[in-house]
């Protein structure tokens, strides 16, 4: 049975305040195996930031660039920084490499398939761009694969249907599901929900990030059935969702004035700073 810890904010977040402060609208978040941590982009200053699992927040590298998209694909991470996707050697946090994509103007969302393809979602021009991979992950060509009459947001590869599955931006916001070798549109579904924002697959199971109404969406069985809201409590813009490696969900949170971040989730678990004010439970 896999548990989903959820953290509120309060109105103070005590010993939290001060290193959720260093985040900066904080964008995306994956977890790094390899050393053991949180990987989080930050759309406000442009920093890339590594939370360990203490709830500590550091400048990843020399201040390595991650706006928005983040993806962990062997030993490598890729972030989406304007019009480039930037690689990081995991180990070191040395940057690898800078690739700039002809025509770009704001890249947002990114994830791979499993034949070392890059999908990266264009906020402005509405393009899902491809960009192929070599076999040590070096990025070679980029090729505009998919223009959507919706803006694209969050974007994820769905292995069991071997499709591309991207949510949009806006009003009344849809759900596409792409085939990844044609691009043809095989689901087009609308949310009832302005604004999705992040979208995350494992084991069959879809979560996907809501601004409004505010929620963290379940989908157990796929997207051809009716979703489940999560009962995070004070959610205000959620934006990007992983998995621990316990099989907990964590989500960001963006607020203009506050930001209640991963830093709080994890001062909750780790610590084991359980309050009934700041947490709740929810199994499935």
């Amino acid at each position: 049975m896999r548990t989903i810890l959820l953290c509120v904010v309060a109105s103070v977040l005590s010993v939290s305040s001060v290193r959720a402060q260093e985040l900066s609208s904080p964008e995306s978040i994956v977890w790094d195996d390899i050393t053991k941590r949180y990987l989080v982009s930050n759309a406000g200053d442009g920093l890339l930031r590594a939370v360990d699992q203490e709830g500590e927040s550091s400048l990843y590298g020399l201040e390595a660039k991650a706006s928005h998209g983040l993806l962990i694909k062997g030993e490598r991470l890729y972030a989406c920084y304007r019009t480039s996707i930037r690689s990081y050697d995991l180990r070191t946090e040395a940057l690898v490499d800078v690739y700039s994509i002809s025509g770009a103007k704001f890249l947002n969302g990114i994830c791979a398939d499993d034949r070392d393809n890059l999908y990266i979602t264009d906020f402005t021009t509405k393009a899902i761009y491809r960009v192929s991979l070599d076999t040590d992950g070096d990025m070679r060509t980029a090729s505009t694969w998919k223009v959507l009459d919706r803006i694209p947001n969050g974007i994820a590869f769905d292995s069991d249907k071997d499709e591309i599955v991207t949510l949009t931006w806006g009003n009344n916001a849809e759900i596409f599901c792409l085939d990844r070798s044609t691009a043809r549109i095989k689901m087009r579904e609308t949310s009832g929900y302005d604004n999705l924002e992040a979208i995350l697959i494992e084991d069959g199971n879809f979560y996907i990030s809501a601004w409004s109404p505010a929620a963290i969406l379940s989908f157990p069985n796929g997207l051809s059935e009716e979703a489940v809201e999560l009962p995070f409590e004070a959610i205000d813009r959620p934006t990007g969702l992983v998995l621990d490696s316990e099989g907990n969900l964590l989500h960001l949170q963006s607020i203009r004035l506050f930001c209640h971040t991963i830093i709080v989730m994890l001062d909750c678990w780790w610590r084991r700073c359980i309050r009934s004010s700041f947490t709740q439970a929810w199994k499935r």
